[in-house]
């Protein structure tokens, strides 16, 4: 067991780092195949939730929300997997808004910590300075937001896959530990 639980972090490890690289050099292909599958996911959780409500919920106080979850998730779903190149081509100018309202509310907050005389407003107001700056260089720029997109996601990949290498590489020198205890 503790061969092939061993076994599997080198090959997870190996897949994690072949997709953070895809994904670095692939921005495009990247998104398109992160669309597909969350609708994927989406049309399987939205039919989940659709049978429950109509299997199971439907009468109880408050089930109003999970059905409309349902549909929601259903059309969501659909627009994802059989339209999923306006999606891709949408994701930069929502992930450019989501960035411009983080951006703001950071510097907001950093005044609001000012007048309290607290330190670090100076900090977050930059943190807040670069979302916003980041947010409107997505919505007027959408390929650069897929790059970043792509980047987000193929660093995130990476350190994820030494992560794993590491925890191997952890668990062999342990192996070995307990080979040379018993003897």
């Amino acid at each position: 067991m503790k061969k092939y639980y061993r076994f599997s972090l080198i090959i997870a490890g190996i897949f994690a780092l072949a997709a953070g690289l895809y994904a670095l050099f692939n921005p495009r292909q990247t998104l398109q195949t992160i669309t597909i599958v969350t609708g994927i996911f989406l049309l399987i959780s939205g039919i989940h939730t659709l049978i429950f409500y109509f299997s199971m919920a439907k009468g109880l106080p408050s089930t109003g929300w999970l059905l409309f979850d349902g549909v929601i998730s259903v059309i969501v779903a659909i627009m994802f997997t059989f339209n999923s190149s306006f999606v891709v081509d949408a994701l930069p100018i929502l992930f450019g808004a989501w960035m411009l309202i983080c951006g703001i509310d950071k510097a907001v907050q950093a005044f609001n910590v000012k007048k309290q005389d607290s330190k670090g407003w100076l900090s977050t107001l930059a943190i807040g300075v670069v979302c916003i700056l980041l947010g409107i260089t997505s919505i007027l720029t959408p390929a650069i937001g897929s790059f970043a997109i792509s980047m987000v996601i193929g660093i995130c990949l990476i350190i994820y896959a030494v992560a794993l290498f590491i925890v191997y590489n952890t668990l062999r020198k342990l192996e070995g530990f307990d080979k040379k205890t018993v003897e």
